[in-house]
């Protein structure tokens, strides 16, 4: 079994003492969360992957690295990045998973890879922790991030269940003007 499905299995919260925070999302929601982090673990190292330019304020008194995205386009520079988180051995990783298509990709790609027990960031800064213990938690989660809470719980899996009829009509449809067209 994988470390990643063992730490997901694993309820134990671990010690935080290196942190690799992934701001994927608004800076001032990765900004708030490391003032809450400094507060409540004071000499925390965090690292920091982003795309964006400079840093958060917040990190100004926490030591670590920062890799920008943008310094590995090919698949060859993203492998050794990985190479070397995973040296790094990261306590934790933070994910910031705010209501913004900022860094998707990335995201999952290093919470797949790397071997860190997953904290979860919404846009208001909570937190949760990515594993069985916080099930129900997951699931109201990406619930609500598909539109599957509230009205959507009825409405998206309708519209789901539409499209193949959408798509056969339009098909149907365009091929009647394209025949009509070419019978006049």
């Amino acid at each position: 079994m994988g470390l990643g499905i063992k730490r997901f299995l694993s309820k134990r919260t671990p010690e935080v003492r290196r942190v690799l925070l992934i701001e994927s999302g608004s800076r001032s929601t990765a900004d708030k969360w490391l003032r809450w982090l400094n507060s409540r673990h004071p000499g925390t190292s965090v690292d920091l992957l982003t795309c964006y330019e400079g840093h958060p304020p917040a990190l100004n008194g926490s030591p670590g690295a920062i890799f920008r995205t943008y310094d590995y386009p090919a698949s060859d520079a993203r492998q050794k990045l990985i190479e070397e988180f995973r040296a790094n051995r990261y306590d934790v990783l933070a994910i910031l998973c705010s209501a913004e298509p900022v860094m998707t990709r990335w995201k999952w790609f290093v919470g797949a890879k790397v071997h860190s027990k997953v904290m979860v960031l919404n846009e208001n800064a909570d937190w949760f922790w990515l594993d069985s213990g916080h099930w129900p938690t997951v699931r109201e989660f990406v619930s609500v991030r598909m539109g599957l809470s509230g009205s959507g719980a009825f409405t998206q899996p309708v519209q789901l269940l539409s499209l193949p009829f959408t798509i056969v009509f339009l098909a149907i449809e365009c091929s009647w003007i394209f025949l009509r067209r070419r019978l006049s």
